[in-house]
Parts: structure tokens; C-alpha cells; sequence
């Protein structure tokens, strides 16, 4: 055996001294914990600092939007004959000055709600087709309001007879007043209650009017329309002669049914003693 000296190690005593080192408390942590806690007051404050003068700044440009400098001087309007002028300033201003309390002016010049006036001006006044709301510069404390006004293409009667004026989409937008002269009248096709805001046969009034103008290059005017049911409209020439017509047919293959049977039954020379033409069964054609 050798004589030279050999180096033991007893693991269980160098574990047992890890363990004790494990646990024993850190000098650096009480520092550490301070350092974690000063800089969350720091960070805390200047949230503190920032939120307030975010606050002191809304303020400021909310109290600065309510001074007579910036608000809106004068409005006026372009384009309008049927509306009164008038009455288009004073819905305007209705718009800015509200009578509630605002954050922020309606009336300054540089904040107005241009959309919501648009909106409420062609919600008040239906023979509003576009309307356009600006200032003439970019410092400018002047409005001008643009407004272009319907047109009358035809007028729509009630049972009752009443009748509305209607542009050429349908919309039904006033009296009768201007649509006195207009050549077409139509009737029935709208929901019960205020006729002023419908829209008759909304998608399918196209359609109508392209058959009016080809009935009339083949010789048939037509002058009214009367809508019967989701199916089917009637058409009354001017010599008094009801065409009863179905939507769902094209306006070539109504015109080409109706010469047809006009030819093949001999009517053409009996059409001032018919009553009507019934189209609505495609190549079975009925009158009387």
C-alpha cells in the first residue's frame, strides 16, 4: 500500500453545506428590492405627470374650440330654388348650436360635424338629392352649404287621389307642385302610411321604363302604371287600352307578344274597342 496521502470527500457533508448555502439569505436582495420599488414610484409619477398635462392639453384645445374667434360666422347656400334658403341656414345652425353642453364646439370652425350636417339636411329635406358642406379656405369661418335638388320625372297617386312628385330613381320627394307636368303617372307599389321618402319598385323601376320606351317606339304610349300585386303591373295606353303585364318578363318578349297576337287575331283595327291585353302567361295571350 502506498505511503502517499490520498484526498477523501464525504459527499453527504459537501451536499449538507450546498443546502445551508442555498438558503441562506441573500445580502443583495433588501438592495435589490429597493432599487425594484424606487423605480416603480418613478415610473408611477411620470405616468401621474403625463396623463395630467394630456389632461391640461385636452382642456386647453376644448376651452379654445368654445372662443367667438374660431367659431362659424356666416353660412351660406348655393343651388337650392324649390328649398328656401332660409330654412336650409337655420336647420344648419340648429346643427351647431344643439342646446346641450359640448367638450368641444360644435360651432368652431375648425371642428363643425360637416357628415352629420349632410346627413340631417338630407333627412329634413327629401327634394335633397347631394348636398356638400365646406369651408371656402382652410381659415376660412365661413360655410357653404351646395345642394342639388331632385328632379321631377314622373308623379306617383294614392288611391285617394293624391298625388307626389318622384325623380327619375323612384324616390318620392314632395307634393305634387313640380310633377304637374310630367307625362307618366304611377300607382300602387309603396308600403302603407307617408308616401314622401319611398322609393317605388325599388330595383325594378328600370326595367318599367325601358318597357315605356320601347311600347312607345312600337307605337303604344304608355301614360300610367298601376302596380297589382309582387307580380304583376298594369299598363294603360293613351287611348285608354290596358296592358296586364307580368315583372318577370323581359320588355322585347312583351312587345313581341303583343304584336303577334295583334297580328294573328286581327286586333290592331279593334284596339280602340278593347278593354285590355293580358301578357302575363308568355304565348297565351287574353283579352277583351
Amino acid at each position: 500500500m502506498s505511503s502517499q496521502r490520498r484526498n477523501v470527500l464525504d459527499i453527504k457533508k459537501a451536499g449538507a453545506r450546498r443546502e445551508d448555502t442555498r438558503r441562506a439569505p441573500s445580502t443583495h436582495a433588501p438592495k435589490t428590492l429597493r432599487l425594484k420599488t424606487r423605480r416603480r414610484r418613478q415610473r408611477l409619477f411620470m405616468f401621474c405627470i403625463c396623463l395630467m398635462g394630456a389632461a391640461g392639453l385636452v382642456g386647453g384645445v376644448a376651452g379654445a374650440s368654445h372662443l367667438q374667434q374660431f367659431a362659424v360666422s356666416d353660412i351660406s347656400i348655393t343651388g337650392a330654388s324649390a328649398i328656401p334658403a332660409e330654412a336650409l341656414v337655420s336647420s344648419v345652425e340648429n346643427s351647431l348650436t344643439d342646446g346641450g353642453f359640448r367638450f368641444f364646439s360644435r360651432n368652431n370652425m375648425f371642428l363643425y360635424p360637416r357628415s352629420t350636417i349632410e346627413r340631417e339636411l338630407s333627412a329634413h329635406f327629401p327634394r335633397i338629392k347631394d348636398v356638400s358642406v365646406a369651408r371656402t379656405s382652410l381659415l376660412a369661418s365661413a360655410v357653404v352649404v351646395a345642394v342639388e335638388e331632385r328632379a321631377a320625372y314622373a308623379k306617383w297617386c294614392s288611391t285617394s287621389g293624391a298625388c307626389y312628385a318622384m325623380d327619375a330613381s323612384g324616390f318620392i320627394y314632395a307634393t305634387e307642385g313640380d310633377a304637374s307636368s310630367t307625362s307618366y303617372i304611377f300607382r300602387g307599389g309603396l308600403a302603407p302610411g307617408e308616401a314622401i321618402g319611398q322609393i317605388f319598385l325599388r330595383g325594378r323601376l328600370g326595367g318599367i321604363v325601358t318597357l315605356m320606351r320601347e311600347l312607345e317606339k312600337a307605337g303604344f304610349k304608355a301614360n300610367s302604371i298601376t302596380v297589382d300585386t309582387e307580380k304583376d303591373f298594369t299598363l294603360t295606353l293613351e287611348n285608354g287600352l290596358k296592358l296586364l303585364v307580368s315583372f318577370a318578363m323581359a320588355p322585347a318578349d312583351i312587345i313581341r307578344n303583343l304584336e303577334t297576337a295583334l297580328e294573328a287575331e286581327g286586333l290592331r283595327e279593334k284596339l280602340d274597342t278593347l278593354e285590355y291585353i293580358d301578357l302575363r302567361f308568355g304565348n297565351r295571350v287574353y283579352y277583351k
